[in-house]
């Protein structure tokens, strides 16, 4: 599977905008850090048509050591992110599937 991190989506939008590759790494950067810190904020970062970013606490929890079944572990509480997507994102990848699979 190819990789499309932050470095393909400045490419991306230095291609459909006609921006400067610099200058397109910069807004990319600009953009994700905002999510970033939304969600470090506590708010959920709603990108219409693509998804919501929902910061969330997952709860304490007892978990089991692989190695010995019998050995019980507390998993803490942590913070983590939900990614809800859009029922246009689902469509495109629907798309995105039927074709490959029609193929």
């Amino acid at each position: 599977m190819d990789n499309f991190g932050r470095k393909e989506i400045a490419d991306y939008v230095a291609s459909k905008t006609g921006l400067e590759k610099e200058v397109a790494w910069q807004a990319t950067d600009a953009v994700l850090d905002g999510i970033m810190l939304a969600i470090a904020s506590g708010k959920k970062s709603e990108l219409r048509q693509f998804g919501v970013f929902v910061p969330r606490t997952t709860k304490r929890r007892v978990g089991r050591n692989p190695a010995k079944p019998e050995q019980s572990v507390m998993i803490e509480a942590r913070e983590t992110v939900k990614f809800k997507p859009s029922p246009h994102f689902h469509k495109i990848i629907s798309r995105a599937h039927a074709k490959a699979s029609a193929q």
